[in-house]
């Protein structure tokens, strides 16, 4: 269960610059569990492509809290993904200089760690927008570090991205060693992005305005690996590489096994199961359109205390249509909540479905598909005729999946070539399509 770190939800603040934040935050309060741990190497999914590409990219908001804060240790890092014992060994550092007086980004390649600072002095209280990137197919000023959407500094660096090792950790709020006191840092982080190619000056200004303009609504856009922006309180990767963050090193009152959500006709279905729960009283399932506001779609008792796997379902018979995200989280018999996940999905309202008819056209006696785009569980009708009414089929196999219903259709060996019509009907609903057999 996360301790110290807090993850709030404020609704303005404005910096005697200019620039604001209107999303919720992670706040950091530099106690040693005061952190957002994002996993080790093996965990880590899309990392590898930073390395592999050669190119990279990270923007985020930072604002300063207490720099005087005990806990504060110099070079406070903010994100970091370095060795769990030595933290100067690693692949990538988002910090400060000794001194907590200037930003700084360092990475390791193949020709070794290098690092450049701001000019900019971060005073507390006020929000900062940092993006730091690398570029390994040039020569020169491929190494740079942006301040408020301006170039701050840059280096001639050289050599491939260091690749993934095994006591690599990724971190937000502090390094992941113990040296410097780990280098916590005292203040808040907003809207982290990470990218597996170099975003240019133009993309990175956009970033700061409008994230999604470049991110994609879905967060979807080719080579985004991770992003986060701490919505309804959660430190949910929001890209579907599924980079989750805990707070701390705290234990987990359930160890989330997996989560699923799946559309199933006019309605969903949200499956998890978990592999040891403690304390645990009742999970509640909510969903949201905006990642703003949750709104309670059931509550299902847990296990309490248990060690054995237990699978949990609940039901969703009035979902959204098209993108929706739904948060799980569980509650203890003390009162303290922890959310465990969230999903998204693309509800298909199967009152204005269109199935997808392949291939076409086709040789007599050969076989095509009929694709419904979700998975079919009530009774249908299907019928495959020529203009007289005539119908053509030897025989139809179907295959159902998560997120879709696939129909096998054999036509016969010696049917006449010609124009067919294909017509699926489910309840009120029916489709007709078209088919050449030649």
């Amino acid at each position: 269960m996360m301790k110290a770190l807090k993850l709030i939800i404020f609704i303005l603040s404005v910096s005697v610059f200019g620039y604001s934040q209107t999303y919720p935050w992670a706040e950091f309060n530099a106690t040693e569990d005061s952190y957002i741990n994002l996993g080790d190497a093996s965990h880590l999914n899309g990392y590898d492509q930073i390395c592999d590409n050669n190119h990279f990219s990270i923007t985020m908001w930072i604002r300063w809290g207490d720099k005087s804060n005990p806990g504060v240790g110099n070079w406070a890092n903010f994100f970091t993904l370095s060795d769990s014992t030595s933290g100067d060994n690693g692949i990538f550092w988002m910090q400060h200089d000794y001194g907590n007086t200037k930003f700084e980004f360092a990475i390791q390649t193949t020709s070794g760690r290098s690092y450049i600072q701001s000019t900019t002095n971060p005073v507390e209280g006020i929000w900062y927008h940092l993006a730091a990137t690398y570029d390994a197919t040039l020569s020169s000023k491929n190494m740079k570090l942006y301040i408020n959407g301006n170039v701050e500094a840059t280096k001639d660096k050289s050599g491939a991205i260091r690749s993934m090792f095994d006591k690599a950790k990724l971190t937000i709020g502090r390094w992941p060693a113990p040296a410097n006191n780990y280098r916590m840092l005292n203040g808040d982080i907003d809207e982290v992005s990470v990218w597996s190619r170099t975003l240019s000056q133009s993309e990175i200004q956009a970033i700061m305005t409008n994230p999604e303009s470049v991110s994609g609504s879905n967060y979807d856009t080719s080579n985004i690996v991770s992003y986060y922006n701490f919505s309804g309180g959660s430190m949910i990767d929001l890209v579907d590489g599924g980079n989750n963050g805990v707070g701390g090193e705290s234990v987990l009152p359930v160890e989330l096994k997996e989560f699923r959500i799946e559309q199933k006709e006019q309605h969903v279905n949200l499956i998890w199961v978990t592999l040891s729960e403690i304390n645990n009283d009742f999970f509640s399932v909510e969903k949201s359109k905006e990642l703003d506001e949750f709104e309670l779609i059931e509550k299902v008792t847990g296990a309490g205390n248990s060690n054995e796997q237990v699978e949990y379902t609940a039901t969703d018979f009035n979902p959204f249509p098209g993108i929706s995200y739904y948060r799980l989280s569980q509650t203890d018999f003390d009162g303290k909540e922890s959310i465990l996940d969230i999903g998204k999905l693309n509800f298909n309202d199967i009152e204005e479905f269109d199935v997808m008819l392949y291939p076409n056209p086709i040789i007599k006696g050969s076989s095509f598909y009929l694709k419904i785009p979700f998975a079919v569980e009530s009774e249908f009708n299907l019928l495959v005729n020529d203009f007289l009414g005539k119908e053509c089929i030897t025989d139809m196999s179907l295959i159902n999946r998560d997120d879709h219903t696939l129909l096998i259709l054999q036509t016969e060996e010696d049917i006449t070539p010609g124009i067919y019509f294909v017509t699926f009907q489910l309840g009120d609903k029916v489709i007709t399509k078209k088919i050449m057999i030649k």
